[in-house]
């Protein structure tokens, strides 16, 4: 899957995965975690860039103090 580069609010799971480069079951682990927030609309599971923005500043942030 490529990375989406469009202006929506919210993304699917499978671009979450895509942008952290990372495989789709991690995404779900991550968001069940609660270190991605997300929203359920029924069965469907939606993060938004601002909720991905603050995962990855706080990725960024650790790995600079560690």
């Amino acid at each position: 899957m490529s990375v989406p580069n469009d202006n929506r609010e919210t993304l699917k799971v499978q671009e979450v995965a895509a942008i952290l480069r990372c495989g789709r079951n991690q995404a779900y682990e991550l968001m069940q975690r609660g270190e991605i927030r997300s929203v359920r609309i029924g069965r469907a599971i939606r993060v938004t860039r601002e909720a991905l923005d603050e995962f990855k500043a706080g990725r960024e942030a650790a790995t600079r103090a560690g």
